[in-house]
């Protein structure tokens, strides 16, 4: 989840902003929230919809991490969809940092459902 960015291109082609990502640091434990806001900018603001993401790392050093990831699409904003019909993606994380390089690997549980929203449809 690279929530330092608040611009990435999601899927549909279209574009995505957040506000800033919230971020909690408990030692060694972070929390992190990103209300994401995504469009195609097809048939303006009504297509927003609301796909945050969700990360709870466990930094075991400086180089290892270990982590649970959600992203989850709840739909148009003007038709947001309850969590149960949502779609949801659980991913299991490890971090590496190294000097030169930084390795992240993961593992997804999806779930999706018909409200899944795509803005550039």
């Amino acid at each position: 989840m690279n929530c330092g960015r608040g611009l990435y291109l999601p899927r549909g082609g279209g574009w995505g902003g957040g506000g800033s990502p919230h971020w909690w640091h408990f030692n060694p434990v972070d929390l992190i929230f990103n209300p994401i806001l995504n469009t195609s900018y097809k048939g303006g603001l009504k297509n927003l919809a609301f796909v945050p993401s969700t990360r709870l790392a466990y930094n075991a050093n400086s180089v290892w991490a270990f982590a649970v990831e959600e992203y989850a699409d709840f739909g148009a904003v003007n038709n947001l969809q309850s969590g149960s019909n949502g779609s949801h993606q659980l991913y299991g994380v490890i971090d590496h940092g190294g000097k030169t390089w930084d390795v992240e690997v993961g593992v997804v549980n999806g779930r999706q459902t018909h409200a899944q929203a795509d803005p550039g449809a």
